[in-house]
């Protein structure tokens, strides 16, 4: 079980002996309410900036018939992958993020 400190809250500007902690007060209704928020934005994040990598024609590639076309990349599409890749990870990130106070949420008391 987590302690008081995590789930409940301290005053702000008390010491423990292990940690400062800040005045929030963490109910588990609320650690559950902020990791889903998380989660939200991350599969949001992770479903606008997910990287699709496809070289084929999509309309080809369903009627069988399908090649391989590449390209040289210009550098606004370079940057648009990396910014991209980024804001992908990010939402993963957040994802985790999510979870990890959803969980934390059922061992509080």
């Amino acid at each position: 079980m987590l302690d008081d400190a995590w789930c409940v809250g301290v005053r702000k500007g008390t010491y423990s002996k292990t940690r400062y902690t800040i005045g929030v007060d963490m109910s588990p209704i609320i650690l559950n309410s902020a990791g889903l928020v998380f989660d939200i934005v991350g599969a949001v994040l992770i479903w606008i900036f997910v990287v699709e990598i496809n070289f084929a024609s999509k309309e080809k590639y369903l009627k069988g018939n399908a090649a391989i076309e590449l390209f040289d990349p210009t550098p606004d599409k370079i940057a648009a992958y990396k910014r991209n890749v980024l804001m992908s990870r990010v939402g993963m990130v957040s994802l985790i993020i999510g979870f990890i106070l959803q969980l934390a949420s059922n061992f509080c008391k």
